[in-house]
């Protein structure tokens, strides 16, 4: 429901039914009067071909053409991402190629510990290499705690 001023003498306009248009009446509203109602696009025929209709219908069922009825504003509505007015500076780290060389430096060096580790202490082949299989796995996981972090970095407005 919007309130609204006519801008000119508006003609109101009553429905044609069997020509899909509308026709114009007696009645006018006047150029400055106060009105309530909404605006719609009405499919009809104008001259026999497909035509859309900007109408204004008030809340007395009266239509009017929109052309008649002061425009809408218009509003600029500027929000930042911590839903204040005032822009917000957000920064998009660059962390996906940083994240995946990061985890994968740490697993190989977690790899390279535990089996420098194992061969020192005489172990078999088969443990050495189970060894820094676990090596390997908790170089990442030690790595992807330390990098969970990073991503998005929001500042708030002042």
């Amino acid at each position: 429901m919007y309130s609204t001023t006519v801008i000119e003498d508006a003609p109101i306009l009553t429905p044609n039914v069997s020509h899909q248009n509308f026709t114009e009446t007696a009645d006018y509203l006047v150029r400055g009067t106060e009105i309530n109602g909404d605006w719609k696009e009405i499919n009809g025929l104008r001259r026999g071909k497909p035509f859309t209709y900007k109408v204004f219908i008030t809340d007395n069922d009266e239509v009017i053409y929109s052309k008649y009825v002061k425009p809408m504003g218009t509003r600029e509505i500027t929000m930042g991402a911590d839903s204040q007015v005032s822009p917000t500076k957000v920064e998009m780290v660059k962390s996906e190629r940083k994240t995946t060389m990061i985890r994968a430096a740490s697993s190989v060096a977690g790899a390279l510990i535990a089996y420098t580790y194992a061969k020192k202490r005489g172990m078999d082949k088969n443990k050495t290499y189970l060894l820094a299989g676990a090596g390997a796995l908790a170089g990442f996981l030690i790595s992807r705690q330390f990098t969970k972090g990073t991503g998005i970095v929001v500042q708030k407005s002042k």
